[in-house]
Protein backbone atom coordinates (compact mmCIF):
# COMPACT_ATOMS: atom_id res chain seq x y z
CA UNK A 1 0.00 0.00 0.00
CA UNK A 2 1.75 3.56 -0.88
CA UNK A 3 2.41 5.74 1.74
CA UNK A 4 -0.57 8.55 2.67
CA UNK A 5 0.22 11.89 1.08
CA UNK A 6 0.10 15.13 3.35
CA UNK A 7 -2.61 16.93 2.53
CA UNK A 8 -1.02 20.57 2.90
CA UNK A 9 2.20 19.52 1.50
CA UNK A 10 2.53 22.99 -0.82
CA UNK A 11 3.72 22.10 -4.29
CA UNK A 12 2.34 24.96 -6.69
CA UNK A 13 4.01 28.29 -6.73
CA UNK A 14 2.79 31.04 -4.33
CA UNK A 15 0.91 32.90 -7.29
CA UNK A 16 -0.86 30.28 -7.94
CA UNK A 17 -2.02 29.23 -4.31
CA UNK A 18 -6.08 29.83 -3.18
CA UNK A 19 -6.34 32.68 -0.57
CA UNK A 20 -8.66 29.90 1.61
CA UNK A 21 -6.03 27.34 1.64
CA UNK A 22 -3.23 29.64 2.31
CA UNK A 23 -5.12 30.71 5.31
CA UNK A 24 -6.53 27.18 6.19
CA UNK A 25 -3.10 26.22 6.37
CA UNK A 26 -1.04 28.42 7.95
CA UNK A 27 -4.05 30.07 10.66
CA UNK A 28 -2.06 29.61 14.31
CA UNK A 29 -5.10 30.98 15.99
CA UNK A 30 -7.46 27.95 14.93
CA UNK A 31 -6.33 25.31 13.59
CA UNK A 32 -9.67 23.43 13.97
CA UNK A 33 -10.02 23.94 10.26
CA UNK A 34 -7.23 22.26 9.34
CA UNK A 35 -8.08 19.29 11.01
CA UNK A 36 -11.06 18.56 10.29
CA UNK A 37 -10.05 18.42 6.60
CA UNK A 38 -7.26 15.97 7.56
CA UNK A 39 -9.46 14.00 9.28
CA UNK A 40 -11.29 13.97 6.09
CA UNK A 41 -8.27 13.38 3.59
CA UNK A 42 -7.21 10.24 6.24
CA UNK A 43 -10.24 9.04 4.79
CA UNK A 44 -10.69 10.24 1.10
CA UNK A 45 -7.82 9.78 -0.18
CA UNK A 46 -8.36 6.05 -1.56
CA UNK A 47 -11.52 7.87 -3.94
CA UNK A 48 -9.19 10.64 -4.66
CA UNK A 49 -8.25 11.02 -8.82
CA UNK A 50 -4.45 11.64 -8.95
CA UNK A 51 -4.98 15.28 -9.64
CA UNK A 52 -6.86 16.10 -6.09
CA UNK A 53 -4.08 17.17 -4.40
CA UNK A 54 -2.69 19.77 -6.93
CA UNK A 55 -6.05 21.03 -7.63
CA UNK A 56 -6.78 21.49 -3.94
CA UNK A 57 -4.05 24.22 -3.68
CA UNK A 58 -4.77 25.81 -6.39
CA UNK A 59 -6.87 29.37 -7.05
CA UNK A 60 -10.34 28.93 -7.51
CA UNK A 61 -10.18 25.00 -6.72
CA UNK A 62 -10.26 25.07 -3.18
CA UNK A 63 -13.98 25.52 -2.21
CA UNK A 64 -14.88 22.45 -5.28
CA UNK A 65 -12.17 20.11 -3.78
CA UNK A 66 -13.14 20.49 -0.21
CA UNK A 67 -16.95 19.97 -1.27
CA UNK A 68 -15.92 16.98 -3.15
CA UNK A 69 -13.70 15.66 -0.64
CA UNK A 70 -16.92 16.45 2.33
CA UNK A 71 -19.59 15.02 0.56
CA UNK A 72 -17.74 11.88 -0.16
CA UNK A 73 -16.49 11.58 3.73
CA UNK A 74 -20.14 12.23 4.87
CA UNK A 75 -21.79 9.91 3.20
CA UNK A 76 -19.78 7.29 3.86
CA UNK A 77 -19.79 7.71 7.50
CA UNK A 78 -23.56 7.68 7.47
CA UNK A 79 -23.09 4.27 5.93
CA UNK A 80 -23.60 4.36 2.48
CA UNK A 81 -21.80 2.10 0.36
CA UNK A 82 -19.01 4.61 -1.78
CA UNK A 83 -17.28 2.92 -4.22
CA UNK A 84 -13.85 3.77 -4.56
CA UNK A 85 -13.11 5.78 -7.59
CA UNK A 86 -11.68 3.63 -11.01
CA UNK A 87 -10.14 5.77 -13.32
CA UNK A 88 -10.74 9.69 -14.15
CA UNK A 89 -13.40 8.84 -16.59
CA UNK A 90 -17.43 9.19 -14.69
CA UNK A 91 -18.82 10.89 -12.10
CA UNK A 92 -17.31 11.94 -8.83
CA UNK A 93 -19.34 9.22 -6.64
CA UNK A 94 -20.91 6.22 -7.04
CA UNK A 95 -22.59 4.67 -4.35
CA UNK A 96 -23.72 1.03 -4.51
CA UNK A 97 -27.73 0.23 -4.73
CA UNK A 98 -30.73 -1.29 -6.94
CA UNK A 99 -30.22 1.00 -8.69
CA UNK A 100 -26.44 2.81 -8.82
CA UNK A 101 -26.96 6.45 -7.38
CA UNK A 102 -24.12 8.36 -9.24
CA UNK A 103 -23.22 11.91 -7.96
CA UNK A 104 -21.81 15.00 -9.94
CA UNK A 105 -20.23 17.66 -6.86
CA UNK A 106 -19.96 20.76 -8.27
CA UNK A 107 -18.93 24.42 -6.61
CA UNK A 108 -19.77 27.35 -8.91
CA UNK A 109 -16.96 29.54 -8.67
CA UNK A 110 -17.46 33.20 -7.14
CA UNK A 111 -16.27 36.37 -9.29
CA UNK A 112 -13.87 39.41 -7.83
CA UNK A 113 -17.18 41.16 -7.32
CA UNK A 114 -19.24 38.60 -5.50
CA UNK A 115 -16.22 38.25 -3.44
CA UNK A 116 -15.87 41.73 -2.57
CA UNK A 117 -19.72 41.66 -1.64
CA UNK A 118 -18.91 38.39 0.69
CA UNK A 119 -16.31 40.33 2.21
CA UNK A 120 -18.35 43.69 3.40
CA UNK A 121 -21.22 41.29 4.17
CA UNK A 122 -19.18 40.15 6.67
CA UNK A 123 -18.70 43.34 8.54
CA UNK A 124 -22.50 44.37 7.72
CA UNK A 125 -26.11 44.49 5.46
CA UNK A 126 -25.26 45.01 1.78
CA UNK A 127 -27.38 44.13 -1.41
CA UNK A 128 -26.38 41.12 -2.72
CA UNK A 129 -27.05 40.27 -6.87
CA UNK A 130 -29.23 37.75 -6.67
CA UNK A 131 -29.44 37.33 -10.60
CA UNK A 132 -25.30 37.15 -10.72
CA UNK A 133 -26.16 34.23 -8.43
CA UNK A 134 -28.61 32.75 -9.74
CA UNK A 135 -27.01 32.28 -13.03
CA UNK A 136 -24.47 31.23 -11.57
CA UNK A 137 -26.49 28.02 -10.22
CA UNK A 138 -28.14 27.22 -13.66
CA UNK A 139 -24.85 26.90 -15.82
CA UNK A 140 -23.55 24.52 -12.74
CA UNK A 141 -26.65 22.96 -13.84
CA UNK A 142 -26.10 22.74 -17.24
CA UNK A 143 -22.99 21.94 -16.95
CA UNK A 144 -23.70 18.52 -15.46
CA UNK A 145 -26.87 17.81 -17.56
CA UNK A 146 -24.42 18.11 -20.80
CA UNK A 147 -21.99 15.92 -18.72
CA UNK A 148 -24.05 13.53 -17.46
CA UNK A 149 -25.70 13.29 -21.40
CA UNK A 150 -21.88 12.53 -22.21
CA UNK A 151 -21.47 9.76 -19.23
CA UNK A 152 -24.54 7.83 -20.98
CA UNK A 153 -22.80 8.38 -24.56
CA UNK A 154 -19.69 7.04 -23.14
CA UNK A 155 -21.85 3.70 -21.37
CA UNK A 156 -20.35 5.08 -18.14
CA UNK A 157 -23.76 5.26 -16.51
CA UNK A 158 -27.22 4.00 -17.72
CA UNK A 159 -30.04 5.55 -18.05
CA UNK A 160 -31.94 2.82 -15.42
CA UNK A 161 -29.29 4.60 -12.53
CA UNK A 162 -30.25 7.35 -10.28
CA UNK A 163 -28.25 11.09 -10.74
CA UNK A 164 -27.56 13.56 -8.26
CA UNK A 165 -25.94 17.40 -8.52
CA UNK A 166 -24.23 18.19 -5.52
CA UNK A 167 -24.23 22.05 -5.76
CA UNK A 168 -22.47 23.84 -2.96
CA UNK A 169 -22.31 27.61 -2.33
CA UNK A 170 -19.57 27.71 -0.50
CA UNK A 171 -17.71 30.36 -3.36
CA UNK A 172 -20.79 32.87 -3.60
CA UNK A 173 -22.69 35.31 -1.36
CA UNK A 174 -25.72 33.87 -0.47
CA UNK A 175 -29.18 35.72 -0.74
CA UNK A 176 -31.45 33.16 0.76
CA UNK A 177 -29.95 31.12 3.09
CA UNK A 178 -32.54 27.85 4.13
CA UNK A 179 -33.87 29.00 7.70
CA UNK A 180 -36.02 27.84 10.14
CA UNK A 181 -39.36 29.16 8.73
CA UNK A 182 -39.03 27.41 5.31
CA UNK A 183 -37.86 29.91 3.04
CA UNK A 184 -35.97 28.27 0.12
CA UNK A 185 -32.15 28.38 -0.44
CA UNK A 186 -31.81 30.18 -3.84
CA UNK A 187 -30.70 27.25 -5.69
CA UNK A 188 -34.48 26.37 -5.54
CA UNK A 189 -35.68 29.11 -7.77
CA UNK A 190 -33.50 27.81 -10.96
CA UNK A 191 -35.02 24.15 -10.15
CA UNK A 192 -38.85 25.46 -9.50
CA UNK A 193 -38.66 28.93 -11.41
CA UNK A 194 -39.48 30.71 -8.26
CA UNK A 195 -39.87 34.20 -8.05
CA UNK A 196 -39.72 36.93 -5.85
CA UNK A 197 -42.09 36.87 -2.55
CA UNK A 198 -44.82 39.08 -3.45
CA UNK A 199 -48.05 40.52 -1.62
CA UNK A 200 -51.28 41.56 -2.44
CA UNK A 201 -52.80 44.26 -0.39
CA UNK A 202 -55.77 45.85 -0.46
CA UNK A 203 -56.21 49.34 -0.87
CA UNK A 204 -57.70 51.32 1.73
CA UNK A 205 -57.27 49.23 4.82
CA UNK A 206 -53.53 47.80 4.06
CA UNK A 207 -55.20 43.68 5.06
CA UNK A 208 -53.27 41.61 3.02
CA UNK A 209 -55.19 39.81 0.44
CA UNK A 210 -52.59 36.93 -0.45
CA UNK A 211 -49.31 36.42 -0.43
CA UNK A 212 -46.62 33.74 -2.24
CA UNK A 213 -43.41 32.94 -4.22
CA UNK A 214 -43.86 34.51 -7.79
CA UNK A 215 -43.23 32.23 -10.64
CA UNK A 216 -40.05 33.26 -12.61
CA UNK A 217 -39.46 30.67 -15.43
CA UNK A 218 -36.56 32.79 -16.97
CA UNK A 219 -33.61 34.98 -15.44
CA UNK A 220 -32.74 37.58 -17.85
CA UNK A 221 -28.84 38.10 -18.45
CA UNK A 222 -27.59 41.54 -18.37
CA UNK A 223 -27.20 40.88 -22.01
CA UNK A 224 -31.38 40.83 -22.29
CA UNK A 225 -30.87 36.81 -23.17
CA UNK A 226 -33.02 34.85 -21.06
CA UNK A 227 -32.10 31.37 -19.14
CA UNK A 228 -34.64 29.41 -18.08
CA UNK A 229 -34.69 28.99 -14.26
CA UNK A 230 -37.57 25.89 -13.88
CA UNK A 231 -34.95 22.97 -14.11
CA UNK A 232 -37.56 20.44 -12.15
CA UNK A 233 -40.53 22.03 -13.69
CA UNK A 234 -41.41 19.30 -16.73
CA UNK A 235 -39.81 16.13 -18.11
CA UNK A 236 -36.76 17.77 -20.10
CA UNK A 237 -34.24 16.71 -17.28
CA UNK A 238 -36.18 13.83 -15.93
CA UNK A 239 -32.49 12.10 -15.85
CA UNK A 240 -31.86 13.97 -12.99
CA UNK A 241 -33.37 12.24 -9.69
CA UNK A 242 -32.85 15.38 -7.33
CA UNK A 243 -30.45 18.27 -6.56
CA UNK A 244 -28.36 17.93 -3.18
CA UNK A 245 -27.25 21.20 -1.60
CA UNK A 246 -25.12 22.84 0.77
CA UNK A 247 -24.72 26.75 0.99
CA UNK A 248 -21.91 26.26 3.71
CA UNK A 249 -18.11 25.73 3.19
CA UNK A 250 -15.24 24.59 5.35
CA UNK A 251 -14.96 27.40 7.80
CA UNK A 252 -18.90 27.56 8.58
CA UNK A 253 -19.82 23.87 8.40
CA UNK A 254 -22.43 22.63 10.63
CA UNK A 255 -19.69 21.43 13.27
CA UNK A 256 -18.28 25.05 13.71
CA UNK A 257 -21.72 25.43 15.25
CA UNK A 258 -22.23 22.53 17.56
CA UNK A 259 -23.70 20.34 14.70
CA UNK A 260 -23.80 16.87 13.18
CA UNK A 261 -21.56 17.18 9.65
CA UNK A 262 -24.33 16.96 6.82
CA UNK A 263 -26.95 19.23 8.86
CA UNK A 264 -26.87 21.98 6.45
CA UNK A 265 -27.44 19.38 3.30
CA UNK A 266 -30.92 20.39 1.52
CA UNK A 267 -32.25 17.51 -1.28
CA UNK A 268 -34.50 18.31 -3.54
CA UNK A 269 -36.49 15.94 -5.66
CA UNK A 270 -37.33 15.82 -8.91
CA UNK A 271 -40.96 14.85 -9.60
CA UNK A 272 -40.73 14.36 -13.10
CA UNK A 273 -37.76 12.11 -12.67
CA UNK A 274 -37.21 9.01 -14.62
CA UNK A 275 -35.10 7.34 -11.69
CA UNK A 276 -36.38 9.08 -8.62
CA UNK A 277 -34.45 9.40 -5.56
CA UNK A 278 -35.82 7.26 -2.21
CA UNK A 279 -36.13 9.76 0.41
CA UNK A 280 -34.08 9.42 3.49
CA UNK A 281 -30.81 8.81 1.49
CA UNK A 282 -28.81 10.82 4.31
CA UNK A 283 -31.35 11.78 6.88
CA UNK A 284 -29.60 14.88 7.78
CA UNK A 285 -30.79 18.58 6.39
CA UNK A 286 -33.77 18.38 4.99
CA UNK A 287 -35.67 17.08 1.98
CA UNK A 288 -38.18 19.35 -0.82
CA UNK A 289 -40.55 17.93 -3.28
CA UNK A 290 -43.53 19.12 -5.27
CA UNK A 291 -47.33 17.70 -3.09
CA UNK A 292 -50.24 19.02 -3.95
CA UNK A 293 -48.58 21.54 -6.08
CA UNK A 294 -46.13 23.53 -4.25
CA UNK A 295 -42.94 23.06 -3.04
CA UNK A 296 -42.60 22.09 0.71
CA UNK A 297 -40.40 20.46 3.01
CA UNK A 298 -40.91 16.50 3.08
CA UNK A 299 -39.05 15.75 5.28
CA UNK A 300 -36.72 17.80 8.07
CA UNK A 301 -34.40 15.72 10.17
CA UNK A 302 -32.41 19.24 11.89
CA UNK A 303 -32.11 19.40 15.53
CA UNK A 304 -31.79 23.17 15.87
CA UNK A 305 -30.19 22.85 19.64
CA UNK A 306 -26.77 22.19 19.61
CA UNK A 307 -25.05 19.02 20.27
Amino acid sequence: MPASRNLFETTVPASELDPVYIFVRDDEYDRGHRRYLEDLWAEYEPYADRNFLDQFQRRGHFHAKAWEMRLTVVLKRLGLPVCARVGAAGPDIRVEGQPPLWIEAITPSSTEELRMIHDLAIHGAVPVPETSILLKYTQALRAKWNQRNEHLAAGIVSPLDSHVVAISGSDLPEPSVPGMYGEPPSVAHVLYGIGPFTWQIEVGTGRIVDAGWSHRPKVRKVTGATVESDFFLSGKHAGISAVLYSPHGIQNRPQVFGREDGWDFEIFHNEFASVPLKPGLTSRGREWGVKDGELRILHDYRNWSPT
